[in-house]
């Protein structure tokens, strides 16, 4: 028997490339017989943060562009009141809001709106991605959040997901900083998945209108494709020193790992024949 998962995506208009990460996690959930569903605050008035392809068409940075003739706009609805109405209606089992560090505060402020409804019907919360990997201590102690995930988030899902589904404890799980009986217990890093196991990402519970991204001045359908995981260098400004570190430390393994090209040709064909995806982003 499955449970019903949440996605919250913090993210602001002009921010268009679709996250692989909720794709591959909606892939591997629903294989395991569980219901997925989204909230994707890109389109909503949020009062947050930049629209940035637009700023960089007024600076000049790239072509300018327009989204109307394609009948792309934000929405006109409250965004409170759809993540109100979404919870109410899915009723979900477990929440994950998957963040980076610009997005974080983002993520709060609709963990926020609806931590009443999270801790009266006691939902779990599991946050999760680059700011909550470097930051845990951050993280965890904000009250909605029960469980923070530190690394790759694959297999530590579907074992939170097991667990709830069967009413066992999660607080062990590895990859999981977790909030138990006012302790906080600090698990142990995983060993590094094999790439070339994960499912096709499943980027229908996406709005259609997601993969439109401008390039050369006009709206093309765009998504990302994970041909490797990790990198060779360690550049200053980048996390994947860190993701390196982090590994290197926990594991004793080498974070960079390289798909097999069969497994991204598949990924190509199923973007094109799925979703009439036109540019692909490597």
């Amino acid at each position: 028997m499955g449970i019903k998962v949440l996605f919250l995506y913090p993210n602001t208009y002009g921010m268009n490339m679709l996250p692989p990460a909720i794709a591959l996690f909606s892939a591997l959930l629903k294989e395991e017989g569980h219901d997925v569903s989204l909230f994707d605050a890109t389109y909503y008035s949020i009062d947050y943060g930049v629209n940035s392809d637009g700023t960089k068409a007024e600076r000049l940075n790239v072509v300018p562009f327009e989204t109307e003739s394609l009948g792309i706009k934000m929405r006109d609805t409250d965004w409170r009141e759809d993540l109100g109405s979404q919870i109410e209606s899915f009723d979900p089992d477990l929440i994950a809001l998957s963040t980076t560090e610009d997005m974080w505060h983002l993520g709060l402020k609709m963990l926020d709106h609806i931590k009443e409804y999270i801790l009266k019907k006691k939902i779990p919360v599991l946050a999760g991605g680059v700011f909550p990997t470097f930051a845990p201590e951050v993280v965890i102690t904000q009250k909605a959040v029960t469980m923070v995930c530190i690394g790759e988030g694959e297999d530590a899902l579907v074992e939170v997901c097991h667990k709830l589904a069967n009413h066992e404890d999660v607080s062990m799980v590895k990859n999981l900083w977790v909030k138990k009986e006012g302790k906080i217990i600090k698990n142990k890093i995983r060993s590094l998945r094999n790439l070339n196991i994960n499912p096709l990402p499943d980027y229908s519970i996406f709005d259609k209108d997601r993969f439109f991204k401008p390039m050369k001045g006009k709206l093309c359908k765009m998504a990302p494709i994970e041909t490797h995981r990790g990198c060779p260098f360690s550049c200053a400004f980048c996390n994947s020193g860190s993701q390196k570190n982090l590994y290197r430390e926990g594991t004793g393994e080498n974070f960079l790992r390289i798909k097999d090209v069969g497994i991204i040709y598949d990924e190509i064909n199923m973007l094109v024949a799925n979703y009439g995806v036109e540019y692909i982003y490597f």
